[in-house]
């Protein structure tokens, strides 16, 4: 009787040990992987925005007939192809309202468009470009494919007298649209090595739209034309102050756009900022690949 008895406890004792191992199996994580210290990642608030995808991932195709174009308003046709298949992409996420964000500016930098083009169920987007003069333009189209963001590059060839002013890119960190002024704050602290805070000061801090379902725009493109980032901020304005985060890939000269919506009008003010080269050791430049732009 007392030999039963104490296998009975026996038994039970081997029992209740394999349903702790059970139990550590399924749940139970070693000390090691509790303490291990987390990676620490830089604090942001901003909105990363949109740089250029030199990946190809996404071509960008002008469609022009026998006389191309010319100086003036055009109708432009083009098409958003999937780099590795050559497909015809026909399906697209919002990004701030629209389901694509289209930029044209001359080389000299100096004539903006941002517009926002209409796509045809087969994939072809239109829309209406003013060419101020003759020569090369530069097409931008950003948006969102799935979760995967994009910003496609193009050239544009346009016939006529080409523009009298050269551009002289000097550095201007003040504009002023009528009464209003938008100066930025700090503009030497821009660089390839960190993520830049753009902050502009308004001279008017109140009465300002939502434009695009954001405070603000900003738009930023590098003198070669090589760079492209489409920033949005992610807090309202403060007392006039509103801040956008840039990440600069490539040093040099920028001309930026910020663009504002009050009393129903938007304000695009420019600016011409430079940005300073990475001291990193391990940084390395951006190669360009135009493939698929």
């Amino acid at each position: 009787m007392a030999m039963k008895k104490h296998l009975s406890i026996l038994a039970l004792s081997t029992l209740s040990m394999l349903g702790i191992v059970l139990i550590c199996l399924s749940g139970c994580q070693p000390n090691s992987e509790k303490s291990e210290t987390p990676k620490i990642q830089k604090p942001t608030t901003m909105d990363p925005g949109m740089n250029m995808d030199k990946s190809g991932a996404v071509g960008l195709t002008i469609l022009e007939d026998s006389s191309g174009f010319k100086a003036g308003t055009e109708s432009l046709a083009f098409k958003l192809t999937d780099g590795a298949h050559g497909t015809t992409l026909t399906k697209f996420e919002k990004t701030h309202g629209k389901p694509l964000h289209f930029v044209v500016v001359d080389e000299a930098l100096a004539d903006f468009q941002h517009l926002h083009p209409i796509m045809a169920d087969d994939g072809t987007w239109t829309q209406n470009v003013t060419f101020a003069n003759g020569g090369r333009y530069l097409a931008f189209a950003d948006g969102k494919v799935g979760r995967a963001s994009f910003a496609a590059r193009q050239e544009i060839a346009v016939e006529g007298s080409p523009r009298k002013e050269t551009s002289d890119f000097v550095v201007s960190n003040a504009s002023k649209i009528g009464d209003v002024s938008a100066t930025i704050i700090d503009p030497n602290t821009f660089s390839t090595d960190i993520e830049s805070i753009v902050r502009l000061k308004l001279s008017r801090p109140d009465g300002w739209q939502p434009y695009l379902e954001a405070p603000g725009h900003l738009i930023l493109i590098r003198k070669e034309g090589d760079e492209f980032i489409h920033a949005h901020p992610a807090e309202d304005m403060k007392d006039g102050v509103v801040e956008f985060m840039a990440d600069f890939k490539k040093p040099g000269t920028y001309r930026a756009w910020a663009q504002f919506q009050r009393q129903d009008k938007v304000l695009t003010f420019p600016f011409t900022i430079n940005v300073g080269a990475s001291t990193a050791k391990d940084s390395k430049p951006m190669d360009i690949d135009h493939k698929g732009h």
